[in-house]
Order: structure tokens, then C-alpha cells, then sequence
């Protein structure tokens, strides 16, 4: 998967090859968060087009308003400016406000739909008493609130999310609303919380929900769904219909109409197997995940260095490596000195005795570094070991003890400069 990004608000060019899961670091306003909702729209297209089969949808306004007016980058694109991506499903390219291109790649027609989950830095304001009943404008903030307030429901008493290592459990009580059960056993809605809790606790059970429940629950098709199914089916059945010798012109809508009736019957009464078959086998690939592609900014929102390190081993605990794609943002060293930890124990599993290995707080998350590309983003570009575009990686795949020099050094420089005037 290939993301090119040209004078885009921060970004003056970048070109990187992603990985499954991908982390971008680096300091305020250097266009990391640019990067993420780029990508997440891409990602979101590409489910866009699986779910509809076709492209025909995707044109400047398509792009208007889904990615520039939803993520709120109006303001980041000139003349200049321009996008390509190469996905699994699509190669796309939009240029200078206005020019797209967008081609679906081979085997398109056999490609599953993903979930796409963006969660937002400003998550905390799930806990806003009354959120659902504000009037907020069409954007990727009240997308995931109103997911939210979807996903919420999912977790009562009976199941609630637990974060074992702040010793708290969360779920939704109808007539509580959002509630956390601290560790001496007391009850607090999540309004009143530690500006943590109110970061960590939407974000949690955001991922725990798109990396579990909904691969362990089957929720009913909506008949908007089903609805789209038959058309994707007739449309599909009208086309091989087109290919055969004896086919002579008709007027579609009512052929299609003609077909979806008989589909429809026998689906409802039963009949042709192999119809249900075809029918079936669509309708899982276009109205269910079979994979997720996670994106979360900067998950260190207000939170304890040793608690940033425990809620990135619980993410990469919970997503599923084999199936699953992940990016992160952030500001934090903590995320990247867990992050190694992870690839470290992955190298030395074999080599440690079983007993030291699982006293590791790092040992459940099981993470090979060839999956995994850690990205630098400084003044528009991706700045790496190896120059621009490459990682900050070296060849086993490890962030070196140098670049965790770097980021403290300002720091540790006027302490060093001090140290020599106090009193032993």
C-alpha cells in the first residue's frame, strides 16, 4: 500500500510504502495527523467501492466531501496539491483541486469489505453530559461520536471492558449512562473522570470493538443493505446476460426490476441453490468486515508514561496481526520504547527461559518487525535512517538507542550544563 502526499497543508512531499502496522512520530504541526485522515479516507474509499462495486461514485465532489470537507482540510489543498494511492482495491490520484483518476485493480470483483475506524484525538468529548443531543456539523468528530453512541451500548455490567492495569471496568447502564467501577468497587460516571480515563476509556473500547465484537457477533443486514445486494446482483446477473450470444436489447430497469423479483422469490421459497449460493456469498462480502483498518491519534492523550506503555500492549494485543491493518500518531518516546520492547521480545522469545520471558510486561503481544515500519515526520517529509521516505528503523528492524537520544537530548543538554554547580 503506497501513499504520495504533495503539498498538502504541512506536507511538502512524502512517498512511503505502508506497512501493516505503521507508527508516525514526530512534533506538533509536522503533518502526521494530515497523513492519518488522507490515508483513512483512502482506506474508507477503497470500502466504498467494494461495498457498491463500481467507482463510479468518486469524482471531485465525491472528494469534496468526504475527504476534504469531513476532515476538515479545506484549508490544505492549493494548486499544488496532490494525492496518489495504491491500495488493495484501488490506484487513485487527485490533483490540483479538481482532477481525479481512480481504477480498481485485478480480482477487484473477489475483494472483501474492511472496517475502517478512525479515533480522533478529540475522543474525550464522548463524555460531554447530553452529547446526543448536540448539533454538531458533518465531520470525522460527529462520525465517531455517533459511532460511539452505537458502540457503547455493546458493553453493559454483564460484559463490561476492563483495563487491568488501572484496575477499572467500563460499561453503559440505561439509566446510569457511561460508567467506570474503580478498583475498590465504587461507581463513577465517566463525565467526572481523570481527563485520562476520558481519553483512554473511548479509545479502548473503540478498538476492543473493531477488533473483536464485531468478528464474534453477527448483527442483523439492515434492508438498506440487503436492498443494495440485490441491486449489485441483478446489475451483475444483467451483465453476463449481455455476454451471452442470444441476447437481444431490452430496457434494464424493467429487466432488473423482472429479476429482483425472482430473486427475491426465491430467496423468500427457496429453489435454485446455486443462485442462493452466489446471492449469499455477496452479501457477506459487502455487508460485513473481514478485516479492520485501525487509525488512532496520538494514544498518549493525557495519560502516565507507564500507562501510554500498557494501553500500546493491550492495542497490539487486541488487533489481530494476521488480519488487521494499524497506524498510530503520536508525540511520545514512551509509545516507541514499548513499541521496541515488543519487537525485542518477539527476536529473544527463544533464546529467553519461559519463566523470565512471562514476567515480562511485554510478553502477551506477539509482533514480528518485519510488520511493523516506524516513520519520522519533520518539515513536510518523512526523514529516516536511510534518508527521506525510510524508516528510522535499522536493518532488524529496531529503533535504535541513538534516535530515543535525540528526542530527550534538549533536555538532558541544560541539565548536563547545571550538574556541575550543585552541591554534592
Amino acid at each position: 500500500m503506497r501513499l504520495e502526499l504533495h503539498n498538502i497543508g504541512p506536507i511538502e512531499n512524502i512517498n512511503i510504502t505502508l506497512n501493516k502496522i505503521n507508527v508516525l512520530i514526530g512534533p506538533q504541526s509536522s503533518g502526521k495527523s494530515t497523513i492519518a485522515k488522507i490515508l483513512s479516507f483512502c482506506l474508507w474509499m477503497e470500502k466504498d467501492t467494494v461495498r457498491n462495486q463500481s467507482i463510479d461514485q468518486i469524482n471531485n465532489e465525491y472528494i469534496q466531501e468526504h475527504l476534504i470537507a469531513f476532515y476538515k482540510l479545506g484549508s490544505y489543498f492549493s494548486e499544488g496539491s496532490s494525492i496518489v494511492f495504491e491500495g488493495e482495491v484501488l490506484e487513485f490520484s487527485y490533483e490540483s483541486k479538481s482532477k481525479v483518476k481512480v481504477k480498481t485493480k485485478e480480482e477487484f470483483s473477489n475483494r472483501k469489505m474492511g472496517k475502517v475506524a478512525y479515533i480522533p484525538a478529540e475522543r474525550n468529548v464522548v463524555s460531554l453530559s447530553n452529547i446526543e443531543t448536540l448539533k454538531m456539523p458533518g465531520n470525522y468528530v460527529s462520525a465517531f461520536i455517533f459511532d460511539w453512541l452505537t458502540i457503547h451500548k455493546k458493553y453493559s455490567s454483564i460484559s463490561p471492558v476492563q483495563f487491568p492495569s488501572l484496575h477499572v471496568e467500563y460499561y453503559y447502564d440505561e439509566t446510569k449512562g457511561d460508567t467506570l467501577k474503580l478498583a475498590n468497587e465504587k461507581e463513577i460516571n465517566l463525565d467526572v473522570a481523570s481527563s485520562g480515563l476520558q481519553a483512554v476509556v473511548p479509545l479502548y473500547t473503540f478498538v476492543r470493538y473493531v477488533t473483536h465484537w464485531i468478528y464474534e457477533h453477527i448483527e442483523d443486514q439492515s434492508f438498506e443493505d440487503k436492498d443494495k445486494v440485490m441491486g449489485t446482483f441483478t446489475d451483475s446477473l444483467i451483465s453476463d446476460l449481455k455476454k451471452s450470444k442470444d441476447f437481444r436489447k431490452i430496457n434494464e430497469e424493467t429487466y432488473k426490476q423482472f429479476l429482483s423479483e425472482i430473486l427475491g422469490n426465491v430467496l423468500a421459497h427457496g429453489g435454485d441453490h446455486g443462485l442462493i449460493s452466489k446471492f449469499k456469498d455477496l452479501l457477506d462480502k459487502i455487508t460485513r468486515p473481514h478485516y479492520t483498518s485501525l487509525i488512532i491519534e496520538e494514544p498518549e492523550l493525557n495519560l502516565f508514561p507507564e500507562t501510554q506503555v500498557d494501553l500500546l500492549y493491550s492495542i497490539l494485543s487486541s488487533i489481530n496481526a494476521g488480519r488487521d491493518k494499524l497506524l498510530i500518531t503520536t508525540h511520545s518516546p514512551y509509545i516507541l520504547y514499548a513499541l521496541n520492547n515488543v519487537l525485542m521480545a518477539n527476536k529473544v522469545k527463544d533464546e529467553m527461559d519461559a519463566e523470565s520471558f512471562n514476567r515480562l510486561a511485554c510478553s502477551k503481544v506477539s509482533l514480528d518487525s518485519s510488520a511493523v515500519s516506524v516513520w519520522q515526520v519533520e518539515d513536510g517529509h518523512i526523514i529516516g535512517r536511510s534518508g527521506d521516505n525510510s524508516t528510522i528503523q535499522d536493518e532488524k528492524g529496531m529503533v535504535r538507542k541513538n534516535f530515543f537520544d535525540d528526542s530527550m537530548k534538549h533536555i538532558m543538554s541544560d541539565f548536563n550544563n547545571m550538574v556541575m554547580y550543585l552541591d554534592d
